[in-house]
């Protein structure tokens, strides 16, 4: 009697309600172009998309998977990571992408990590490198503008 009772509770388990909302499609977008981007098991993701952004024209969205691409094709292979067979070992870094409106008609997406990502697969990150000459060149070209922050952690903030 207890084993018939067992399947009973998991399927009215099942039949809750999900509480999760979807992702806005804008950052279902981001994070599915970092997830084809980086090779699985790189980096933990983390997306914000800030209200004053999520009606973005599909020209803005497209800018922004552009410049991930030229951004993150231009990165040296990591490291091994130094994983045990148990799991454990150093954490994954983080990378953050964030979406926002930056003025009328202009949106600001920035990349920045957690001061894991880009230090070893872009050492010496300044944007006068030869390996971010693609990423500037199609900013640039594209009346856009891009800043590099370094410090405790490294941030790209891409306007277009």
């Amino acid at each position: 009697p207890a084993a018939s009772a067992a399947p009973a509770a998991s399927t009215a388990h099942a039949a809750l309600p999900s509480t999760d909302q979807p992702p806005h499609p804008a950052e279902a977008f981001l994070r599915g172009v970092l997830e084809g981007l980086l090779p699985e098991g790189e980096a933990t993701l983390t997306i914000a998309v800030a209200p004053d952004a999520l009606d973005l024209p599909v020209a803005t969205l497209f800018f922004c998977s552009q410049a991930l691409h030229r951004l993150l094709a231009c990165l040296e292979p990591a490291p091994a990571l130094r994983r045990r067979p148990d799991g454990a070992g150093a954490p994954l870094p983080t990378l953050t992408a964030r979406l926002r409106a930056h003025t009328t008609g202009r949106y600001a997406l920035t990349l920045a990590d957690d001061g894991q990502f880009f230090r070893c697969r872009l050492p010496g990150a300044s944007l006068s490198m030869e390996a971010l000459t693609p990423l500037v060149g199609f900013v640039l070209k594209r009346q856009g503008s891009i800043r590099l922050a370094r410090g405790r952690s490294t941030a790209f903030e891409i306007i277009g």
